[in-house]
């Protein structure tokens, strides 16, 4: 087995080394603590660290299924856990400790990851350039994160990626709703405000009941009409295509039928809503929300996506609250899939 024997082989590497350069628990301490002092106070709050990290394993994940096509996160999946996870601790053991930056330099250190993992998971030359791939994108995001926070967060990254990875196996749209769920997040501590003040940013404060459920309501029933209009008005200029969105839903599965109507919504309300129409504006956050929906094939769903985003950024600009466009767009995904699977049937 490929993945038990490389971190065995990494792991007694590493204590050889120990062994023989005399590594006391200082050194050792002093070995695993970042190198840079962080001069943004938004990273020293560990639930930013934590969504930091979740983000650069998605976009990972991302890197790996898009352009590197590699293999290596496949063989993690399919060996035990165990051994998956003294692997990635073995390797951030040996890769990230023993083989310092300070002495091969930044880049030697990513490639000597890569081109050395990357090895035992490929069958031929095709499989090695895609490993090397992703292992070197991998290993300089893992050397940026042990540089700035520490041997802590590199492991949980690795660990973080592998959980991702296994996530989105489950349903792709995960992936990509996760991403726009904590761009957001970090985006907002880059410049450096706290978690409490992205919250706040983005929208998500408290309303009361009452007015929670009628802005819920009256949003809900104009979304619809308004897309109902624009279907009429798009499909009056030969564009009646929606049929092509129902074919789509319909060979989803369970799952992605679930995220589309729960975790879909709050992570596009975050980044389009939230994020977008206040740094660029209601027409420029509504034409990217509706290009987003672009995949479909369908002009009606891109019109009617963007007459959606321009009600709702309206709405946040005029409320400063991003609660009732998430329910609502909620409330909006579970009727149109309701009714879009009830026609295909």
């Amino acid at each position: 087995m490929a993945v038990l024997e490389l971190s065995v082989l990494l792991f007694a590497a590493t204590i050889f080394c120990a062994l023989v350069l005399h590594w006391d628990r200082k050194k050792i301490s002093t070995l695993l603590s970042p190198a840079k002092k962080i001069s943004n106070p938004a990273w020293k709050q560990l639930s930013l660290r934590f969504i930091l990290i979740i983000l650069l394993a998605t976009v990972a994940v991302f890197f790996s299924w898009v352009f590197a096509h590699d293999q290596y996160l496949d063989s993690l999946a399919d060996a035990p856990l165990w051994a998956a996870l003294l692997l990635v601790f073995s390797e951030e053991l040996f890769f990230r400790v023993t083989v310092r930056k300070d002495l091969v330099g930044f880049a030697g250190q990513a490639l000597a990851y890569a081109l050395l993992v990357a090895w035992p998971f490929s069958v031929g030359f095709g499989e090695y350039v895609s490993n090397v791939m992703f292992l070197l994108f991998s290993g300089i995001i893992c050397a940026f994160l042990f540089d700035r926070l520490g041997f802590a967060a590199s492991l949980s990254f690795r660990i973080a990626t592998f959980a991702v990875f296994f996530l989105g196996s489950v349903s792709g749209s995960f992936i990509i709703n996760l991403l726009l769920l904590l761009v957001p997040f970090v985006w907002l501590a880059v410049e450096c405000k706290s978690l409490s003040e992205s919250l706040s940013f983005l929208g998500l404060k408290r309303m009361p009941a009452v007015k929670l459920l009628s802005d819920c309501a009256w949003l809900f029933i104009v979304s619809m009409l308004l897309v109902a209009l624009v279907g009429v008005v798009v499909s009056h200029f030969g564009f009646a295509d929606e049929g092509q969105v129902a074919e789509i839903i319909k060979r989803q599965g369970a799952v992605s039928l679930f995220l589309a109507v729960t975790f879909g919504p709050l992570a596009e309300e975050l980044f389009f809503r939230g994020l977008l129409s206040r740094k660029y504006g209601i027409l420029a956050s509504s034409v990217a929300f509706g290009l987003a929906h672009y995949f479909y094939g369908s002009v009606v769903e891109v019109a009617g996506a963007i007459s959606i985003g321009m009600l709702f950024a309206w709405y946040v600009k005029k409320t400063d609250n991003l609660i009732a466009p998430i329910f609502a767009h909620c409330a909006y995904n579970t009727l149109s899939m309701a009714v879009m699977l009830s026609s295909v049937a």
